[in-house]
């Protein structure tokens, strides 16, 4: 952080990839201090907040909607949707295609995991 201050504040010309790299960067860190934040005061405003049901559920589908925004994006597009209408298009595909991901491959895959001994036969007996 203190480098992307002085490099903002030194006036010098900086390449736009330093720019993009320092930005990408300080958002990383930006994230980890918050979540280590909330794992640490689990009682504050902002870790009830995000713990309604609706954001969790988000945050269990998170990994589809980040595989799968621009295809559904182009899906969208594909189907003739046009103005304001293809991006809410884009978003009831990319909710609908969370869930069933969720509910027939992502879920029975984890319960399966879990469901698995994972020692060696050595280390069990």
């Amino acid at each position: 952080m203190a480098l992307a201050l002085g490099l903002a504040l030194a006036g010098e010309p900086v390449s736009a990839h330093l720019k993009l790299s320092l930005g990408v960067s300080l958002n990383s860190l930006a994230a980890a201090a918050v979540i280590v934040h909330l794992q640490v005061n689990p009682g504050t405003l902002l870790a009830r907040s995000l713990s309604v049901r609706p954001l969790v559920t988000l945050g269990l589908w998170s990994y589809f909607l980040y595989l799968m925004h621009m295809p559904m994006l182009f899906l969208a597009a594909w189907s003739g949707a046009g103005g304001a209408w293809r991006p809410l298009l884009a978003l009831l595909y990319c909710l609908v295609g969370a869930w069933a991901s969720w509910r027939w491959i992502e879920s029975p895959l984890i319960r399966e995991g879990r469901a698995q001994d994972y020692l060696p036969a050595a280390a069990r007996a």
